[in-house]
């Protein structure tokens, strides 16, 4: 009947004495069309090619889904910023025997920039926190030396040596000037002391 009933107006004529509608009833009246959810402008091939019913809702389902979808890609995702890498500590590398040379000579350069501008006791005062910079500078050497193996070290324990009749000379002649020794003959001592250490 559903066959009859969706062919075309006298195709069923055309076929006829040919045996293929045996079986096949007339057309019947076509019932009223039950209520469908489906917008009532739907072409007419639906309700004519029966399966036009189920092509078309799944069609219009694809499309609404495909909107839905589309549109939620607009917005933008939210994602997660990867933790900043923390920096790995450095330990710094033990100076070398030639980088403390280095350091000794700076030092007692301006070791001897600062004691030939002390005249009296005025200009001693204004040395001496230069000098106590100079002393903190030595310690540190002296530590960098100590961590050094005896054959690195040899090379700066001769080059301290070799300058220490000068440094002493130069530090007895800015005491013997008057009033200096009251102000900076402790922190002389103590840079005496100190380069005398790494000179053995």
């Amino acid at each position: 009947d559903n066959i009859a009933a969706a062919m075309p107006s006298g195709f069923s004529d055309l076929l006829a004495g040919t045996g293929l509608l045996d079986g096949i009833t007339a057309p019947a009246k076509k019932a009223a069309p039950a209520p469908s959810m489906m917008p009532s402008a739907l072409p007419a091939a639906a309700e004519s090619v029966p399966i036009m019913k189920y092509v078309l809702p799944a069609a219009i389902v694809a499309v609404a889904a495909f909107m839905i979808l589309g549109r939620g890609s607009d917005v933008p995702m939210q994602t997660e910023k990867p933790a900043a890498a923390t920096p790995a500590a450095t330990v710094p590398a033990a100076m070398p025997g030639a980088e403390l040379q280095g350091q000794v000579t700076k030092i007692l350069d301006g070791l001897k920039g600062a004691l030939t501008g002390v005249t009296d006791e005025a200009t001693a005062k204004t040395a001496l926190p230069k000098l106590q910079d100079m002393l903190g500078q030595l310690d540190k050497v002296k530590t960098g030396a100590a961590a050094l193996p005896a054959d690195a070290r040899h090379p700066l324990v001769v080059m301290i040596s070799g300058l220490m009749p000068g440094v002493a000379d130069m530090i007895t002649k800015a005491l013997a000037i008057p009033g200096v020794a009251g102000v900076l003959k402790p922190i002389l001592d103590q840079i005496t002391a100190s380069l005398g250490a790494m000179a053995k």
